[in-house]
């Protein structure tokens, strides 16, 4: 499997306070990142359990268990 498409997020910069050490929300502002990745699967026939195992240039390697019905 191979995909692409597009993510979004919010970018947060934070200051400090001088005065309390604190941190506070400076600015904000909303990001459009490419996405792109590719995984295989495992989906046994004579069982319920399946596998998948995925890379993309946003999370990097993600690993899931499930079952199919």
């Amino acid at each position: 499997m191979v995909y692409g498409g597009a993510t979004w997020g919010r970018e947060i910069e934070l200051a400090q306070s001088n005065v309390t050490r604190r941190y506070y929300q400076e600015s904000e502002k909303t990001k459009t990142y490419g996405l792109i990745g590719g995984g295989l699967g495992y989906f046994p026939r004579r069982h319920r359990v399946c596998f998948q195992l995925e890379y993309d240039n946003r999370m990097g390697i993600t690993g899931m268990a499930g079952f199919k019905w």
